[in-house]
């Protein structure tokens, strides 16, 4: 062997959730599991032994919704508005960095979550971007990634029909706010080289690691991003150094060229795959989009807004499902949710067990009755947890957009796996962090929402490997999988009260150290 780890407690996530004492580790693949004796009984002269201090080890973690490479883009080439706690400590922010850019360049921004605020509650208008940047572009993005704020000047370069969905206007002309299809828009018009792609997607690798993320699935949202970002993973694959492996997800733009080469669920490799077809049914609550059935607080004619056409849609999943595609549905408020499940019951019909596995992401208002069809169907729940830490306590943004007594009814984990239904974690990058949502999903106020941690811990690793087809190669510590790990400094298991504060201290990618804090 060439490796032999020994000396936390080692959760395999397998079959039976055993927990052993040592792994051995052989061309980059576990060989062998079981005690410290035994282990290294298999063990020859130039086996390397580890014996690290962590507390507990467990496969590498697998986030299965994520924007990943426009992580590297945000850390490398977007203004971090996160910390801004009013809307005049945030347009200070932008005043601040436009008199260090240059005219003819974007300023662009990202992170901000004005739920969050200690002043003004709204999202920032052209005129108060105006207000600091008069003569430069300048293109700013909620941390839900469905709603920019752009000024004057960014306006002037945009290409937006006026009729787009969320286009915002007032007294005929725009009033800088984008969102849904007008914040694709506003993308397009902003987006960077194929270098600056390439660059991103290695910072994002490096935080992949630091978190213990050995696998993402890759979702994209512009119409274009899915070529421009594939051919970034490509050139890093096929370099040798994709050391994060990636199920990549496409929009409804694509389907006909996917379904023409024949391509399907599953094509590429064991470190780049493609997934399937992204759609939105809806937007996000953040941004007071997602389609409910009741308004939203203090604004009675907002239900927030549909996407697509029942019939339009339908054709869409249709088309993706009878060709073997597996279609990864954005779908947040419960009538978005109800247009949802209905069309897959007209779809999958009786065939629930169908090779490929359909997901709905997000699922965060999902009704009770939607959640036991959703069991009935097959279908698989694709969801955040991090968003109770983030958005759903008592006093958060949930209970701004709705009411305190609505908190108990989103994010609803514990009665997805009550009900049958495969439940996978991912981020979406709201923070990228497997710990912190696996925290609240543990430790949560809400009965509706509460896992024990081993089952919040498997939603990312073995159950999101199922999500992403990756279930044969990694997900679980299992002789012949893939030697994928990360290494706490403290037990999750034994301390879940804890578990957002613990520290990833290694990551190990094929048995390669990744990462360390040594």
């Amino acid at each position: 062997m060439d490796k032999v780890i020994y000396g936390p407690n080692i959760y395999t996530m397998g079959p039976g959730d055993r927990v052993v004492e040592a792994v051995g580790i052989e061309n980059g693949k576990v060989r062998i599991l079981g005690s410290k004796e035994e282990v290294l009984a298999k063990s020859g002269p130039e086996t390397e032994e580890i014996n690290p201090s962590s507390s507990s080890m467990f496969p590498g973690f697998i986030d299965a919704h994520l924007h990943f490479l426009d992580l590297g883009l945000y850390e490398l080439f977007y203004l971090d508005l996160s910390s801004a706690t009013s809307k005049e400590e945030l347009l200070e922010k932008i005043e601040e960095e436009a008199s260090k850019t240059e005219s003819s360049r974007w300023i662009l921004g990202c992170g901000w979550d004005e739920s969050e605020w200690t002043d003004e509650q709204e999202i920032p208008t052209r005129g108060e971007l105006d207000s600091v940047v008069p003569d430069k572009p300048v293109a700013i993005q909620r941390v839900d990634m469905h709603t920019f704020s752009v000024n004057r000047p960014g306006i002037e370069q945009l290409d937006v029909d006026p009729a787009t969905k969320g286009a915002r206007r007032k007294n005929g002309e725009f009033t800088g706010i984008f969102s849904e299809d007008a914040s694709i828009k506003v993308k397009q018009a902003i987006t960077l080289n194929e270098e600056d792609r390439v660059k991103a997607l290695g910072e994002s690798i490096k935080d992949a690691h630091c978190k213990g993320v050995t696998s993402v699935n890759q979702m994209v949202v512009d119409p274009g991003e899915f070529g421009r970002y594939l051919g970034a993973y490509q050139k890093l694959n096929g370099e040798g150094n994709l050391d994060v492996r990636t199920v990549i997800y496409f929009t409804e733009n694509y389907l006909s060229q996917v379904v023409n080469l024949g391509l399907k669920t599953g094509f590429g490799d064991e470190r780049l795959k493609i997934g399937g077809l992204k759609l939105f049914a809806d937007g996000s609550i953040g941004s007071k989009t997602a389609w409910v059935k009741e308004p939203y607080k203090g604004e009675p004619n907002n239900r927030g807004m549909s996407i697509w056409d029942s019939d339009e849609l339908g054709k869409l999943m249709r088309k993706a499902d009878s060709n073997g595609i597996q279609l990864a549905i954005h779908t947040i408020g419960d009538r978005a949710i109800g247009q949802v499940v209905g069309l897959f019951e007209e779809i999958i019909d009786g065939e629930k067990d169908s090779s490929v596995r359909h997901r709905i992401e997000h699922c965060e208002m999902a009704r009770e009755d939607q959640i036991e069809k959703m069991g009935e169907l097959g279908l698989i729940a694709s969801t955040q947890p991090n968003y109770i830490g983030k958005w759903g306590l008592p006093g958060s943004m949930y209970e701004n957009r709705f009411s305190r007594e609505k908190l108990a009814e989103l994010n609803r984990f514990r009665t997805f796996k009550d009900k049958g239904v495969h439940l996978a974690f991912g981020s979406d990058g709201m923070p990228f962090d497997p710990l912190f949502g696996i925290h609240w999903a543990v430790n949560t106020p809400f009965d509706s929402q509460r896992l024990s941690p081993e089952s919040a811990i498997r939603a990312y690793t073995r159950d999101a490997a199922f999500v992403g087809g990756m279930e044969k190669h990694v997900g679980s510590i299992e002789p012949g999988k893939y030697a994928d790990f990360v290494l706490l400094d403290d037990d999750p298991i034994e301390e879940p009260k804890k578990i957002k504060d613990m520290d990833v201290e290694m990551t190990f990618m094929e048995g390669k150290l990744v990462h360390s804090t040594g």
